[in-house]
């Protein structure tokens, strides 16, 4: 059953995430390769931050290179 060409997976997903906090149930996140690399991504960020040392690195080129990725 398609409503409008959203597919049935996709209302289905809507209902389960809607009928959620009724139910006092949580809603497990989607997996899919994007959103894996994404998370990814967002890791090896946070790890060069947190790896940046203030006082002997270079501000210019750490923001480039954050910038960048």
């Amino acid at each position: 059953m398609e409503f409008l060409s959203v597919p049935k997976a996709v209302i289905d997903r809507a209902a389960l995430i809607l009928g959620s906090p009724g139910n006092n149930q949580t809603t497990d996140r989607m997996h899919n390769e994007r959103i894996l690399a994404q998370d990814q991504q967002y890791k090896n960020t946070l790890e060069k931050m947190l790896a940046f040392d203030t006082i002997r690195d270079d501000l210019r080129s750490f923001s480039r290179e954050i910038l960048a990725s």
